[in-house]
Order: C-alpha cells, then sequence, then structure tokens
C-alpha cells in the first residue's frame, strides 16, 4: 500500500478540508484486523482509501452475518451514533488503508464548520438507501436473484474474499452458493 496516497475530500471547503487533514491520521489494518467491535463506542471516523472492510453481526447461536462490504470512498464509523455501543463488528478482509479522524476532532471542526454537518447527513442517507435496497432485495428476490445483484455491486470481490463472506451476505449456505454458481 502507498502509506503516501493523497487525501482529498472535494466536497469541503479548503479551509475545513485542511483543518480535517491536519488533524487525521492514516490508520492501516491488516486482514482480519478489526476497525471496531460489537460493545465498543465509535472512537474515529474513516474514509476507506484501498482495501475491503466487511460489517457483520453474529446471531444468537454465533453465527456471522455480512451486511455490508466497505471499499474505496466509502465511509465507515462504529455506529451512527456516537453515545451508542455498535451492535457490529467492523473488519478487514483485505489489507486495508484508511483516512481516520477522532469523534472528538470530528465535533470541534463541525463546530466550526457546520457543512461536516452537512456531510454526515448525507453519509447517512446513502447508507439509509444502501441498507433499504438490501432489505428488498433479502425480502423479494430469490438467491439467484440477490447473486446477480452481488455480482454487479460487486464485480470485482468474488475473486477476492472467500465465498462462504459472501452467502452470508447473501442470506445463504456456502452450498447454495456454490450451487448457483455452478449454474
Amino acid at each position: 500500500m502507498n502509506k503516501n496516497m493523497p487525501i482529498t475530500l472535494p466536497f469541503l471547503s479548503s479551509n475545513c478540508q485542511s483543518l480535517i487533514l491536519q488533524q487525521g491520521y492514516r490508520k492501516i489494518l491488516k486482514t482480519n484486523q478489526y476497525f471496531s467491535k460489537e460493545g465498543a463506542y465509535p472512537k474515529e471516523i474513516g474514509l476507506v482509501q484501498t482495501g475491503l472492510l466487511r460489517i457483520y453481526y453474529l446471531d444468537e447461536e454465533g453465527k456471522e452475518w455480512n451486511k455490508a462490504f466497505l471499499q474505496n470512498t466509502n465511509f465507515v464509523m462504529a455506529t451512527p451514533n456516537v453515545e451508542e455501543k455498535s451492535s457490529t463488528y467492523i473488519q478487514a478482509l483485505l489489507p486495508t488503508q484508511l483516512f481516520c479522524i477522532s469523534i472528538e476532532d470530528w465535533q470541534k471542526i463541525a463546530l466550526q464548520f457546520p457543512e461536516l454537518k452537512d456531510v454526515h447527513q448525507q453519509v447517512l442517507l446513502q447508507y439509509m438507501k444502501e441498507k433499504q435496497k438490501r432489505e428488498i432485495n433479502l425480502l423479494s428476490k430469490d438467491a439467484r436473484q440477490r447473486y446477480a445483484a452481488f455480482q454487479q455491486q460487486f464485480p470485482d470481490l468474488e475473486e477476492r474474499i472467500p465465498h462462504y463472506h459472501i452467502a452470508s451476505y447473501l442470506g445463504i449456505t456456502p452450498t447454495q452458493l456454490s450451487r448457483i454458481r455452478k449454474k
């Protein structure tokens, strides 16, 4: 990974961007390393530069269910509410480089630059749209249709991650995924 990858935040004013870049830091996660874990309060906000993260939760039997995959330019935070503990895990599936800023610094900058609240709101709205789209797919489409939608949304992931992660995301077993892929 290029540790000197430039960070640009074109959606922010130059003064706001400059302050965020001064306060921010690079974070590198190795494969399987965690950005956050269930039960933790959010400490930082990240912007994925390279690599891949997954957001997952554990059911009552301890089985993992992937909720989302985050790649380049996706924002990541343990939970949208800084006063709430996370109910999910965020883990690197590939070596991942992020640009991060502490929640405390983000909030201080947001007091100076109200535009950050707009960015936060836009990120939350985008997340809600994606969440709704995913829920509709899970409820209204069969496994083959969900797999086709996955391939369209994430055309390169199938070659980069273990298939059991894809099966978990689709809400099916690895055996079911294998059958679908054969057809």
